[in-house]
């Protein structure tokens, strides 16, 4: 290992997890605890606002999820939870994302994939693509 590397290097105990331990090159099942930070950056204050709020607060202009939000026990392919809609897709709930939400001159969709493709330490659009997959969901 080369001396600056050895450096920036730090022991880490049992339980303990440096900042990339999440992140896997294969996106594996080690992923999972990613789709919690995914969440956890969205609830952060991105941009001076929590996304989760926002995306809370768009349902009802989506002219997808209003329908599934005023009825949501008529989806059985969506759940309602904390004012959040998740698509059941498999063993997994995903995220649902509204359209045309724009914050600060961004579109929500816009800073959820640049979120991800952060989180997975810029490893490229294919594995953005698939972890995205993988974690929220919204209609093309």
């Amino acid at each position: 290992m080369p001396a600056a590397a050895a450096q920036k290097s730090k022991v880490l105990g049992e339980g303990e997890k440096d900042e990339h331990s999440r992140v896997t090159s294969d996106l594996g099942p080690r992923l999972g605890h990613a789709a919690t930070s995914l969440v956890g950056i969205l609830t952060e204050k991105s941009l001076g606002v929590n996304l989760l709020d926002v995306i809370r607060l768009n349902y009802k202009n989506d002219s997808v999820f209003s329908r599934v939000m005023e009825a949501p026990k008529s989806f059985r392919n969506f759940v309602a939870r904390d004012g959040l809609l998740y698509l059941k897709e498999a063993d997994k709930e995903l995220l649902c994302i509204p359209d045309r939400v724009v914050i600060d001159g961004r579109y929500l969709r816009e800073i959820v994939i640049s979120e991800a493709h952060s989180i997975l330490a810029h490893l490229g659009a294919a594995k953005t693509r698939a972890y995205l997959r993988d974690h929220v969901w919204w209609s093309s």
